[in-house]
């Protein structure tokens, strides 16, 4: 949890608000709930999937052109994907 809470924290917490409609398949409930956050200014999303399931995002929201994906393995810190 340290290395989600880091990832957040450099976004800024007051700058993120939780944003389901990012995801447009996002029927999951309970332990395969899969959460979300916008920057307000929709410079950034942030998706936590606590058992690794599939989805897609709506990059409507967005306002960056060209759009980066990372993954962040939370028990290790390790970063992976498109830089």
């Amino acid at each position: 949890m340290g290395y989600l809470r880091k990832l957040i924290e450099q976004f800024g917490l007051n700058n993120l608000r939780p944003d389901r409609n990012v995801i447009t398949n996002n029927s999951f409930v309970g332990e395969n709930y899969i959460g979300a956050l916008r920057a307000k200014d929709g410079s950034v999303v942030l998706i936590y999937t606590p058992v690794g399931e599939s989805f897609k995002v709506s990059l409507t929201k967005l306002i960056r052109k060209e759009i980066n994906v990372k993954w962040l393995n939370p028990s290790t810190g390790a970063y992976s994907g498109r830089h």
